[in-house]
């Protein structure tokens, strides 16, 4: 089997119910994050941004700087700002992920579990990325490999916590309309992988591979190759 992906248009009459309380949303640099906290603003939706930072602050009344390695700054935000229901948390540290900075999205969006997990809080959580993903085979040449590990993060999340209904989105590269994500914050199906491409929504599946490509994956073991084998310490491991 191989993983695809498959069209799932919206019915956009269906996906404009959004949960009601306090939408949190972890800010890109790039303004995407302020894009969608003002439509959410102007659709009636409270909204607070989270901004990494050095240090633990206060910049508004609704704008906030965390150090997305400091558990404590998660512990003290959910305590002290999350005092009403929650509607959700839509991650968007991810999209400035370079090779030196890639860790923080990933800690800050575990921080955040532990930390709404210790104040017994849940709410829906979308991680998203832009341009980490292919729709098929070249899709991407220059694929955001630096955010990849969040979808990891994301599918972990989906089987062990099942109750944060973790989404894992893909944007198109360069996209910068909110559009695709106000959608889907409303969104009223079970997907939990999505990707857009030109205006278009593609979810995940598994199909049958071909034969060129189970062909391709043929493995031969080399006598004089080290192997490293990680996990099933319970007995697979040990025969593999």
């Amino acid at each position: 089997y191989e993983l695809r992906w498959q069209p799932s248009p919206f019915d956009r009459e269906r996906s404009e119910s959004r949960p009601q309380g306090l939408w949190v949303i972890f800010a890109d640099t790039g303004g995407l994050g302020l894009q969608l906290a003002q439509r959410l603003e102007a659709a009636g939706h409270a909204c607070c941004l989270v901004e990494p930072g050095a240090t633990y602050e206060q910049l508004e009344h609704n704008r906030y700087h965390l150090d997305c390695r400091s558990r404590p700054d998660f512990d003290r935000f959910v305590a002290s700002v999350v005092t009403q229901p929650l509607a959700g948390l839509v991650n968007l540290w991810g999209l400035d992920a370079d090779e030196l900075t890639y860790s923080d999205g990933l800690t800050g969006a575990l921080h955040w579990v532990q930390a709404l997990l210790a104040g017994g809080k849940v709410a829906p959580l979308w991680l998203v990325t832009r341009g980490a993903q292919q729709l098929a085979p070249g899709d991407i040449t220059d694929a955001s490999v630096w955010q990849t590990p969040l979808w990891g993060f994301g599918r972990t999340l989906q089987l062990e916590h099942p109750e944060f209904s973790a989404t894992c989105i893909d944007l198109e590269g360069g996209a910068s309309n909110p559009e695709p994500l106000l959608l889907e914050l409303g969104r009223d199906d079970d997907e939990r992988q999505v990707i857009y491409r030109a205006g278009n929504r593609y979810v995940a599946r598994l199909g049958h591979a071909d034969a060129a490509t189970q062909n391709a994956v043929g493995f031969k073991l080399k006598a004089d190759a080290t192997y490293l084998v990680t996990g099933g310490l319970g007995a697979l491991g040990f025969k593999v």
